[in-house]
């Protein structure tokens, strides 16, 4: 079972690689061998491929495919910030997904890696997502503190970032060395 879902993380990184391995890969079913496609399609935010796959597959989406896309859906904006991954969380929400999903590897939830996109790469469209979806700011996962609760800690990391920089701001960069001695 987990075979088929570590196929997906190599397709992010190299999809003519893994599609040569799928065609080796007598043990899967063309569903399942769609799936993959699916997941990585969304980690690529290549919304085209997502919505193609989707209409070509026969049997009704599975919750935990549903779950692995949107979960990579959102991880993929730090490799690919250009995919259309809003538009792919409409879609995977439309066929079932649910956006408040807790993670059983990390007892997260889909707001809280999208949190972090928006940290590493100042993106907000898929957090407004998946907030207009639903998704529960206040959603702790597993004894983790909630979305919410760490923006409101990096609220604090910035201002505290932000005094320290200015400490150094009436430096000039040749004065660097006083500044050192100074603090």
């Amino acid at each position: 079972m987990q075979f088929k879902y570590l196929l997906f993380v190599l397709l992010c990184l190299s999809p003519g690689f893994v599609k040569t391995m799928l065609k080796f890969s007598d043990n899967l079913s063309e569903e399942e061998n769609k799936k993959i496609e699916l997941v990585s399609a969304c980690c690529r935010g290549q919304l085209d491929s997502v919505k193609n796959i989707l209409q070509k597959l026969e049997k009704p989406i599975g919750k935990e495919t549903l779950r692995r896309g949107l979960l990579l859906t959102i991880k993929g904006q730090f490799s690919n910030p250009n995919g259309n991954h809003s538009a792919i969380i409409n879609t995977l929400v439309q066929y079932g997904a649910d956006v408040n999903h807790i993670e059983e590897e990390t007892g997260t939830v889909p707001l809280h890696w999208a949190a972090n996109a928006v940290r590493a790469t100042g993106e907000t469209g898929v957090l407004i997502t998946l907030l207009d979806h639903g998704a529960n700011p206040h959603n702790k996962g597993k004894n983790k503190p909630s979305p919410y609760e760490i923006h409101q800690r990096y609220i604090e990391w910035e201002r505290i970032i932000s005094d320290q920089f200015k400490r150094y701001q009436k430096y000039a960069p040749k004065d660097l060395e006083q500044a050192k001695k100074d603090i």
